[in-house]
């Protein structure tokens, strides 16, 4: 089965981004990769996962692949980027899928579940949990 990870990544506000998530896809050897500026609530239990908590979906980002090395890594990134701490991650299996959306099953260590990926406009999606 693919796998995937959720890393808290912490910028540094010389970078000029807010800290986020990264919600990561294994898929075709590379990560797909979305930012979240908030989690859903089923991510919401542990400290890392916080501060701030969607009741049901989060915005989220399409942004460019990353290496399948991020699946085990935690640590600083290259060149002052900041830090990433896993928050969650396991296996998935996919539901339904088209370009424009994701249904896939997560199987993670702490969040069991389906989730949606909603592609909007742009490289705007919604993330939404089941």
């Amino acid at each position: 089965m693919p796998r995937f990870v959720l890393l808290r990544h912490e910028c540094p506000e010389t970078l000029g981004k807010k800290s986020h998530w990264d919600f990561m896809l294994e898929h075709e050897e590379v990560l797909l990769t979305w930012n979240l500026f908030e989690l859903p609530k089923s991510w919401e239990d542990d400290s890392a996962a916080r501060p701030q908590a969607a009741s049901r979906g989060s915005a989220a980002v399409k942004i460019h692949d990353h290496r399948l090395a991020y699946l085990d890594y935690e640590g600083p990134i290259s060149e002052g980027r900041g830090e990433v701490t896993r928050v969650d991650r396991g296996e998935y299996r996919i539901v339904e899928r088209t370009d424009a959306h994701w249904r896939v099953e997560l199987l993670g260590d702490r969040f069991k579940g389906v989730i949606e990926l909603r592609h909007k406009d742009g490289s705007d999606w919604e993330l939404l949990t089941k």
